[in-house]
């Protein structure tokens, strides 16, 4: 009775670990790659895969899920995360998307609308 209690304490407390990191579920998050693969797992490998973390610095935005929370965890030592908000995002301009000021950019990658795939690419 013992072990069981404590393997659904262990259940509880991981739940509310991915509770915590679900702060705004399905928003979007920046992920970016910090450290480099020599000494990685593949486990940990096949989730920078996933998340198409195949550079250095290199960083792309990621829905927040708790499967998404899962693998950011997984890959935690050697990624770097957080959630946006509009201020978090670059000023440029992409005209002939007719995104032609910083909060049009903000706009689209913040809302995830017509030009997304455009303007996250721009950055």
């Amino acid at each position: 009775a013992e072990v069981k209690t404590e393997n659904s304490m262990s259940r509880m407390q991981e739940k509310l670990a991915i509770s915590t990191y679900l702060q705004n579920p399905g928003h979007k998050s920046f992920v970016i790659r910090i450290r480099d693969t020599d000494d990685m797992s593949t486990k940990v490998q096949k989730v920078s895969k996933f998340l198409h973390l195949h550079y250095i610095f290199n960083g792309p935005f990621a829905k927040i899920s708790k499967a998404s929370v899962n693998m950011l965890k997984i890959a935690q030592p050697y990624i770097a995360w957080g959630y946006l908000n509009l201020k978090s995002i670059s000023v440029h301009s992409l005209g002939q998307y007719g995104i032609i000021c910083s909060e049009n950019l903000t706009h689209e990658i913040y809302t995830v609308v017509k030009c997304f795939k455009e303007a996250n690419n721009f950055l």
